[in-house]
């Protein structure tokens, strides 16, 4: 069987597409999960891995999960700032007219 070291470029990276997933979601809230495009941080992840190969490409496994994990942690939280921050600019009277909707009567 071959590993991620036999692998080169953004093949070798592919490989941890699926663990960064479930990093994302058994690490992550719930609450703030619904609200981002988990599948697309952690392809912009992966990409932004692809595109500093040069560190990564001589590195084991281990040290090449914990980089792709520092990678995805930086995303993650550009990705929350960006969501919230775009709910905190809404207008008022919209978010109350929202949770009004929301609200059991």
């Amino acid at each position: 069987m071959e590993n991620a070291g036999a692998h080169s470029g953004y093949d070798a990276l592919e490989l941890y597409r699926a663990y960064l997933m479930c990093v994302v979601r058994l690490r992550l809230d719930q609450r703030l999960q619904a609200g981002l495009d988990l599948s697309e941080v952690v392809q912009q992840t992966l990409q932004e891995a692809y595109l500093a190969r040069d560190p990564l490409q001589d590195q084991p496994p281990v040290q090449r999960l914990a980089r792709l994990k520092r990678i995805l942690v930086h995303k993650l939280a550009d990705e929350v700032r960006r969501v919230s921050s775009a709910v905190l600019s809404r207008p008022t009277d919209k978010v109350d007219e929202e949770l009004a909707q929301k609200s059991p009567e």
